[in-house]
């Protein structure tokens, strides 16, 4: 509807005036249009939304700016393929399009809306998200506005409920901004975007698994706590833990704060600490009261300080074999009631096959960390140089296998209450 002018006036924005008898002012002639068509849109607006007119009741129009049903349709697409048809019919997408849809099928993974057939617009979440599965069930009522290229969903948290286990890949030929990570074809860049968009979940009970292609990786990997329950396993080349290599020089490399992680096949090495930040540079850090992460088959490189890091609270579990290719100041170090645990029935092994050496010792607790129970076969016993052992400060070390369990050509020790046993 446009605005329809006084009648005889040739001006399409001319104002209506009174008249006044007193000077000989006419007043404007309202045209029928003027009358009739803001009666037509209103009358619309109300039958629309399923009301009918009545001169009795002088709310009609608030109660359909109330309902809005114009703005509400029932899916009939399919998963990931969404249509509704609006009544009245939009003629274009603009901004600021509002549809209320009623579901009818689940997601699946990234989906489009179609408007009366208007063409399919991607449907996104906060921060521009992809929609996965579960982010919305059949039979709910969602709402979607048009920001000029894609519906967002309004109010959907960046948090979805996983409905199955999920798998992401990651390569160095790939990419964290033009690619899902959900196929070896279109893998992420980095193991990071992998957890950052795993974290976009609440697991709710199931698995994420990150594959990660033969390559050198550098940066921080920082594991925090996960929504949900469920776990994340991150697996490189377990046959080959070399040709999977994480590292980095600022600070440790796989930095843990969450329970329920699991990392197999790689290579982990450090070349400096971030002192600036508490760091000392680690390979592996379990951090927090929170933090709990078991390891197989694993390639230890050199670290700036330790290679298996327990402390405030957290734990390591390791179990299969594992490699030590790198020096460093403690193998393992386990501090403030932390522990280090070593799967009993397996027994992990080792294998040092060239000389290492380790400054403060292969394995140091205190301050109540923990270590406990022996390791299995260590092959290259001889290439490490070093304390072989080193408890302090009510902390303790169970091996029940004798003072020369762990490598080193320096005897362990004990003192301020420190066990071994």
């Amino acid at each position: 509807m446009q605005y329809n002018q006084p009648y005889g006036v040739s001006d399409p924005n001319a104002p209506y005036l009174n008249g006044n008898p007193a000077t000989g002012q006419a007043g404007s002639i309202p045209p029928a249009a003027s009358i009739e068509y803001p009666q037509r849109e209103i009358v619309a607006l109300i039958n629309k939304n399923g009301i009918t007119p009545a001169n009795s009741d002088l709310t009609q129009l608030a109660q359909s700016v109330q309902q809005q049903k114009p703005n509400y349709g029932v899916d009939a697409g399919t998963a990931n393929a969404y249509q509704v048809t609006l009544d009245p019919a939009p003629t274009a997408y603009r901004d600021g399009l509002t549809v209320r849809m009623l579901v009818t099928h689940s997601p699946t993974g990234p989906s489009v809306l179609n408007v009366n057939a208007l063409g399919p617009k991607p449907i996104k979440k906060r921060s521009g998200k992809d929609i996965q599965a579960g982010e919305f069930w059949a039979g709910d009522v969602i709402e979607l506005v048009y920001d000029g290229s894609v519906f967002f969903v309004i109010g959907a948290n960046a948090v979805s409920m996983l409905s199955a286990s999920l798998d992401y890949y990651v390569a160095t030929t790939g990419s964290d901004t033009l690619n899902d990570g959900l196929t070896p074809g279109t893998p992420f860049a980095t193991v990071q975007h992998a957890i950052n968009v795993t974290m976009s979940f609440n697991l709710n009970g199931y698995q994420v698994t990150i594959h990660v292609a033969n390559g050198v990786y550098n940066g921080q990997i920082s594991l925090p706590l996960m929504n949900g329950s469920g776990a994340v396993k991150i697996t490189g080349n377990p046959g080959s833990p070399g040709s999977v290599q994480f590292t980095h020089n600022l600070g440790t490399t796989i930095l843990c704060a969450g329970p329920g992680y699991w990392l197999e096949g790689c290579k982990i090495s450090c070349t400096a600490g971030n002192p600036a930040v508490g760091d000392n540079g680690n390979c592996l850090w379990s951090h927090g009261n929170n933090g709990g992460i078991t390891v197989n088959n694993i390639e230890w490189g050199v670290a700036a300080y330790g290679q298996i890091v327990a402390t405030d609270g957290g734990t390591v579990g390791l179990t299969g074999s594992h490699t030590i290719s790198g020096s460093a100041t403690y193998h393992f170090w386990c501090q403030v009631n932390s522990l280090i645990i070593l799967n009993p029935v397996t027994r992990p092994t080792w294998n040092i096959p060239a000389p290492v050496s380790f400054s403060g010792a292969f394995c140091y607790t205190s301050m109540l960390g923990v270590w406990v129970n022996p390791m299995g076969t260590t092959t290259g016993y001889g290439n490490v140089t070093g304390k072989k052992y080193q408890a302090d400060m009510n902390s303790t070390i169970v091996t029940a296998q004798g003072v020369n369990h762990f490598p080193g050509n320096v005897a362990g020790a004990t003192s301020t209450g420190g066990q071994y046993m």
